[in-house]
């Protein structure tokens, strides 16, 4: 899995993952979830996925990517911008590693 996370000022947030199906073609992961921790300030995203579905779930404060079937040695991608509600005080939300 590679990941990046541009911070485009204090409103936006944009967010690329792509995940690699590292293991033989003639097996598939099932009921792959991911889940990407946001900021306190998120408000809403806008995803684009090439396998799957993804949403921004805000009582779980994270981007849930989640695909029935993904085949081996395959590739997908998450592309989101996500929207931040302007804070009074400005943390630096994440912590490396962001992934559980």
């Amino acid at each position: 899995m590679y990941t990046s996370e541009l911070s485009s000022g204090k409103s936006k947030l944009a967010v690329n993952i792509k995940l690699i199906g590292d293991f033989f073609e003639d097996k598939n992961a099932t009921n792959v979830v991911i889940k990407i921790p946001m900021p306190p300030t998120a408000a809403s995203a806008k995803c684009v996925v090439g396998k799957g579905r993804a949403k921004y779930e805000p009582g779980e404060r994270a981007l849930v990517w989640r695909i029935s079937n993904f085949p081996g040695q395959t590739e997908a991608t998450l592309d989101a911008v996500v929207d931040l509600i302007t804070a009074t005080r400005y943390d630096r939300f994440f912590s490396y590693p962001i992934f559980k």
